[in-house]
């Protein structure tokens, strides 16, 4: 089920955990999922709450930079699945390509003399 504004907190929670074995499953909808689950977390979840009166009150703490981690992590894995990469733009890293070609040394690859 998709995110909206109308979810509950119980709807993102369970997005939450329907979707956290993303990258287990190497799925990249369940990572978008999950990458808005844990938006909706942060937006709609209390710090702390506590019920009850003081002298027997119940109170925990929800850790929003846990949320925060998760969210990182998810966009990474995002950023770097294979079939999330369609239409992006992809920049690879050849600062060393002749270094490790021999180039530099007039040396081709694999050559020993």
């Amino acid at each position: 089920m998709a995110l909206a504004a109308t979810s509950t907190v119980a709807d993102i929670e369970g997005a939450y955990l329907d979707n956290m074995g993303y990258d287990a499953n190497g799925n990249v909808a369940q990572c978008r999922a999950f990458i808005s689950a844990c938006r909706g977390l942060l937006l709609r979840r209390p710090e702390t709450a506590s019920r009850g009166a003081s002298d027997s009150s119940q109170s925990f703490a929800w850790s929003m930079e846990s949320i925060r981690r998760e969210l990182d992590a998810a966009r990474q894995w995002l950023a770097f699945a294979p079939s999330a990469n369609c239409g992006n733009v992809v920049h690879p890293d050849f600062s060393d390509l002749r270094d490790q070609a021999g180039w530099a040394t007039g040396r081709p690859y694999g050559t020993d003399t």
